[in-house]
């Protein structure tokens, strides 16, 4: 379809890493190289909407520590993240791993 991996990444909500490294796996072994890869790249980006929803919800409610904020963002989003991912975020106050919108 003459889509870059860029647009690729952003129309299926995964990291241009992730494409790269499917490419990379489908060249050298072709389709069978992805399905027994079983690699599921990184987290989902968060959209600037979700993260001012988690901004909002630590705003009224601070989130008591990082696993609190990791069962929110499960709960509200479907993201799942690492422990050690979530401190970063809350440490960085959510301005990190977003999906920009154009």
């Amino acid at each position: 379809m003459t889509w870059t991996n860029i647009e690729i990444a952003e129309f299926l909500n995964v990291c241009n890493d992730t494409i790269t490294d499917w490419l990379k796996a489908y060249s050298k072994n072709g389709i069978e190289g992805i399905l027994t890869w079983k690699y599921v790249g990184r987290p989902s980006l968060l959209t600037d909407e979700q993260l001012e929803k988690i901004r909002q919800r630590n705003n009224e409610i601070p989130f008591d520590n990082a696993t609190e904020a990791l069962e929110f963002i499960e709960a509200e989003f479907g993201v799942k993240y690492t422990l050690s991912w979530v401190q970063k975020l809350l440490k960085k106050n959510w301005v990190c791993h977003t999906k920009k919108r154009n």
